[in-house]
């Protein structure tokens, strides 16, 4: 069920991903977004799928290795942009691999949730394990330091943060809190000195008292979530 789900997607065939066409809007099959990993995981999580750990390797390492952001380069914070085309011939794709030019924090997001789940479930005896792992733990503090100083949390667009229209965006800081959280519980993310686990209890903290809200009628809210 999932390889004929990847292949409807594109990815064996085209190298490319629809889902997050939607986002984008474009057209589908013409670019790869962070977003279509989660999947990987998550269908194995429901359905107890026996899929090859090859291909979510594979798939995990093409986005890191397209999307990660290089040193040296404008605004630079070390995360993974948004998506990249493979044909490089979307208006936005970089000349180098076809990336897009800014971090969008809910696609990192998904990828860092992704990883921290598919690490869960794929045995220690799996070749290519070890290659997640280091990705995760490259990843983590980059996004620890890439946090609001003053409020804890991440903006919308990670690049540009206090840029007129950005914002601090609730749902992307909550799988950073999910994803760094779960990451040093379960030992895959070094925290010695604490700092990783007291960066994601800062956002917590703001999220709970700035973007949970009671709402008239008994039920509960949350804000700043965006909306595409």
């Amino acid at each position: 069920m999932l390889r004929s789900l990847l292949r409807l997607a594109g990815w064996y065939l085209h190298g490319r991903c629809i889902l997050c066409a939607i986002h984008a809007r474009l057209p589908a099959k013409q670019h790869i977004s962070l977003v279509f990993v989660s999947l990987v995981s998550n269908y194995i999580l429901i359905s107890n799928t026996r899929f090859p750990a090859a291909d979510i390797v594979s798939q995990f390492s093409l986005m890191y290795q397209n999307t990660i952001q290089t040193p040296g380069v404008e605004n630079y914070i070390g995360l993974m942009y948004h998506g990249y085309d493979y044909s490089q011939k979307a208006v936005w794709a970089s000349q180098d691999r076809g990336h897009s030019p800014e971090v969008w924090i809910r696609a990192q997001g998904w990828y860092m949730m992704a990883l921290v789940d598919t690490l869960e479930i794929i045995p220690e005896s799996i070749t290519g394990r070890a290659t997640l792992l280091q990705i995760l733990q490259t990843l983590a503090p980059r996004i620890r330091d890439a946090a609001d100083p003053a409020s804890g949390v991440w903006w919308l667009v990670m690049t540009q943060p206090g840029r007129a229209g950005n914002y601090l965006e609730s749902s992307g800081s909550a799988m950073f809190v999910y994803s760094l959280l779960k990451g040093v519980r379960l030992g895959y993310i070094p925290d010695d000195d604490g700092s990783i686990v007291k960066a994601a209890r800062k956002a917590y903290q703001y999220m709970v008292e700035n973007w949970v809200v009671e709402n008239d009628d008994g039920t509960m809210g949350w804000k700043n979530t965006v909306q595409v």
